[in-house]
């Protein structure tokens, strides 16, 4: 594989690059253009991805425990299966996205949009979804919101219900 810890890649240009298997803890994406980047099976724990943009990306399988998704434009992305635990995805768009069997505990989704988003097999135990667009996400189910956090300016599908914690 290729090592690239801590790497700053910062307002980098690369659109269409393959990271596959990229090894790249703790690196630097923030500003960057990563349109249609191929980050499958990557080991991103802990990275910066802040303001990225992230339109079609492929994070497939990626390691991404506690990396920072904020403010990022990650629409049509794919995090199929990936391990998103703890991780800040706030303030984003993520229209289109797949999230189908992420892992998406403790992680951090709030103010952030999932229009058309696929979130079926998401695990969204304990993840903060106060004011989350999931109005129009596909394959959120009543006990995936059961797990999550809310509050309330959280939007769910019609017929579904978003509770605070403990609640």
């Amino acid at each position: 594989g290729t090592y690239a810890t801590g790497a700053n890649f910062t307002k980098a240009g690369l659109q269409n690059a393959i990271l596959r298997s990229i090894e790249v803890k703790a690196g630097h994406f923030g500003d960057a253009d990563l349109t249609r980047a191929d980050f499958s099976d990557a080991e991103a724990q802990g990275a910066n991805f802040a303001r990225a943009t992230l339109t079609d990306a492929k994070f497939r399988a990626a390691e991404l425990q506690a990396a920072n998704l904020s403010r990022v434009d990650a629409r049509g992305a794919d995090f199929r299966d990936a391990d998103m635990t703890a991780a800040n995805l706030g303030g984003s768009r993520f229209q289109k996205a797949s999230f189908r069997s992420a892992d998406l505990r403790h992680a951090n989704l709030s103010h952030s949009d999932f229009s058309g988003a696929d979130l079926r097999d998401a695990d969204l135990s304990w993840a903060s979804i106060g004011g989350a667009d999931l109005s129009g996400a596909r394959g959120l189910t009543q006990d995936q919101l059961d797990e999550a956090c809310a509050d309330n300016r959280t939007k769910v599908p019609a017929g579904l219900v978003a509770k605070a914690c403990g609640n």
